[in-house]
């Protein structure tokens, strides 16, 4: 069905930006043969120009939105500029997604025992991401997204080692809003180094769960957090 669906998306596609080639190649020859065609010729013409004054935009939007998207893995041993040393506070092995902001390209950092090697440049720290295994071999996946801002931001000069503050030690809350007839919503929230909000999560592991209790001590309601 899906495969259905998207050959009738590019047929109908291919018709509308293409399709105008039909009535201007029918005109040239009923012009050739003397035969009429000039109006074919002028809907083929309108027709044609309005195809390439939509797609001529809407490739130069694709690109730009495609090179935003897209994050290159940063490899040292193949770079020939100069380079830094970014000393990330969590000791294990982490990645960094970072945007350049002079040349507006997102690299992919890979951090070993804190370190990561990255070109000389100004960035802004999008991602980081971190996996670690516990005792009974549940690996778990903490992450954070700093966005804008000075705190999420370093300059990397030749030779120069700048420190991102992240990782644990991580403090878990909940955080407890009222709502109508009563209710009330729970929100696990969980703050580490730098002062951002995390994410973890193992799809091994159980969700964590939370008690409410009344005033004298009693549960009166339990469940489990969801991740997402």
């Amino acid at each position: 069905m899906n495969l259905l669906v998207g050959v009738a998306i590019l047929a109908v596609v291919a018709v509308a930006f293409l399709g105008w080639l039909v009535p201007l190649v029918v005109s040239l020859v009923q012009l050739r043969r003397r035969t009429g065609g000039v109006v074919l010729t002028v809907i083929g013409a309108i027709w044609g120009f309005a195809a390439i004054g939509v797609a001529g935009p809407g490739a130069v939007a694709y690109r730009q939105v495609s090179r935003s998207v897209r994050v290159e893995d940063f490899d040292p041993a193949s770079y020939h500029g100069a380079t830094g040393t970014v000393l990330v506070t969590y000791a294990g092995q982490s990645e960094l997604i970072v945007r350049d902001k002079k040349l507006d390209k997102r690299l992919r950092l890979h951090a070993r025992d804190g370190i990561a090697q990255a070109p000389v440049g100004k960035f802004e720290v999008e991602s980081w991401e971190a996996l670690a295994m516990d005792s009974h071999g549940i690996t778990w996946t903490a992450s954070c997204y700093p966005g804008g801002g000075r705190a999420a931001e370093m300059a990397v000069a030749a030779g120069g080692s700048p420190r991102f503050e992240v990782g644990p030690p991580f403090t878990a809350s909940v955080d407890v809003r009222p709502q109508a007839s009563g209710r009330a919503a729970f929100d696990l929230k969980v703050a580490g180094l730098g002062g951002y909000s995390y994410s973890i999560h193992s799809s091994r592991a159980r969700p964590p769960g939370f008690e409410a209790l009344d005033r004298s001590g009693r549960v009166v309601w339990h469940g489990d957090f969801e991740y997402g």
